[in-house]
C-alpha cells in the first residue's frame, strides 16, 4: 500500500468518524452506541479511502507513462542549428 493511498484511508477515516460522532450527539444516542458506530465508521472508511487511493494512485500512474511515451524529448540536432545560423548570417551580410 502506498503512502499516498494511506493518506487517504486516514482522510476518509477521520471525516467518517466525525460525521458519526456529531450525528450520533445530535440525536441523542447513548455514547456507546455513538462511539462504537464512529469506531465502525472509521473502520469502513479507511478501508474504503485506502482501496480508493490505490485505484486512483494506479490510473495517475498510468496517465503520467503515457503520456511520456506519446511525447518524447527532442533530440537537438547541432548540425542543422549551426547550418542554419550560418545561413541566416550570410543573408544579414548580403543586406547590409
Amino acid at each position: 500500500m502506498s503512502v499516498e493511498s494511506r493518506h487517504i484511508g486516514v482522510i476518509l477515516g477521520l471525516t467518517a468518524f466525525a460525521v458519526a460522532v456529531l450525528c450520533g450527539l445530535a440525536v441523542d444516542n447513548p455514547m456507546d452506541v455513538t462511539l462504537s458506530r464512529a469506531l465502525t465508521s472509521l473502520a469502513a472508511g479507511f478501508f474504503v479511502g485506502a482501496l480508493l487511493g490505490m485505484v486512483l494512485s494506479h490510473v495517475i500512474k498510468q496517465h503520467v507513462t503515457q503520456y511520456i511515451a506519446d511525447r518524447p524529448v527532442p533530440t537537438p540536432n547541432h548540425a542543422a542549428q549551426t547550418d542554419s545560423a550560418a545561413q541566416a548570417a550570410d543573408e544579414v551580410k548580403k543586406d547590409l
